[in-house]
């Protein structure tokens, strides 16, 4: 076998190679880091502890008024027992409510921010060319 068919060989088979590994362009991420570091993510979560920061005074106003109750209650004091037992309702009611809302507030936002990753992956991966993107949590 002379120089050149054993170059012709070689190049045909890098050739051969070269195509075999055409295939799909495939990217991977690991997701949980990327939620974590989502802008919309630091943006959201400040909001959501203001908010629950809020209503955690808003609470602790409540519990005051019905600690002050909760004295004069037994000092044998008659209206103040109705009050506390109003108030005592009220804030449970509250407490109960917040405590939903809060939840509600972040599935809502946990939404917002994966809708949001899904769209910026998907831009990346047309921008450059992935075929797939795989993801995973850990």
């Amino acid at each position: 076998m002379n120089r050149g068919s054993g170059i012709l060989i070689i190049s045909c088979f890098v050739l051969f190679l070269s195509a075999c590994s055409q295939g799909p362009k495939t990217g991977f991420i690991t997701l949980s880091s990327l939620y974590d570091t989502f802008p919309l993510k630091k943006e959201l979560s400040v909001r959501l502890k203001e908010l629950q920061k809020l209503r955690k005074d808003r609470l602790d106003s409540m519990y005051s008024r019905l600690t002050e109750l909760d004295k004069k209650q037994e000092s044998g004091d008659g209206a103040a027992k109705e009050q506390f037992g109003e108030a005592k309702g009220e804030f449970n009611a509250r407490k109960d409510q917040y405590e939903q809302e809060n939840q509600q507030i972040m599935r809502g936002f946990d939404k917002r921010i994966w809708d949001s990753i899904n769209v910026d992956i998907k831009a990346f991966g047309e921008a450059n060319q992935y075929d797939y993107i795989l993801g995973a949590n850990g």
